[in-house]
This record gives C-alpha cells, structure tokens and sequence, in this order.
C-alpha cells in the first residue's frame, strides 16, 4: 500500500491498522512524517505470529492540522 503526506504545515499522527473480517485488530503501526510512503505488512500479527491466509482490512488514518482523513481497502494473505 502506498501513499504521500504532502503539503502538511506540521508533521501529521498517522494510524495504520489491519483487521481481520471479524474486525478484530491483527496489528497497528504509527509515526510517519511528511513524504511518500510504502507500506508492506509482512503478514504477521502484533504477537510475532502469522496471520491465518484469507483477506484483510487496511486502514490509514492521518491527523492532519483541520481534519482526521482515513482510507482503507483491502489485503490478502497466502501461503
């Protein structure tokens, strides 16, 4: 997944989830900056483990200086 953060007058707090169909979280990872980014989830959990193979929820949330824009879509994982 990738995606910019440009034309920021501050560094914006930036969420990036994945959840499993239920809606479970499976892992959360903040703290980019200003720039382009590509994100590769390695397909493990927030314990180290594996995910189980099937499809996933993304979302990336940035909390930028009037508002709070997200996006999400999806990701698959096999093995």
């Amino acid at each position: 997944m990738e995606y910019d953060l440009l034309k920021l007058t501050l560094s914006a707090p930036v969420s990036f989830q994945i959840f499993d169909l239920s809606g479970r979280l499976v892992v959360q990872d903040s703290a980019d900056l200003n720039g382009r980014y590509l994100r590769v989830w390695d397909g493990l959990d927030a314990g180290g483990r594996l995910a189980a193979p099937g499809l996933y929820l993304y979302q990336v949330q940035v909390e930028a200086d009037v508002q709070t824009t997200s996006r999400q879509g999806v990701v698959s994982v096999a093995y």
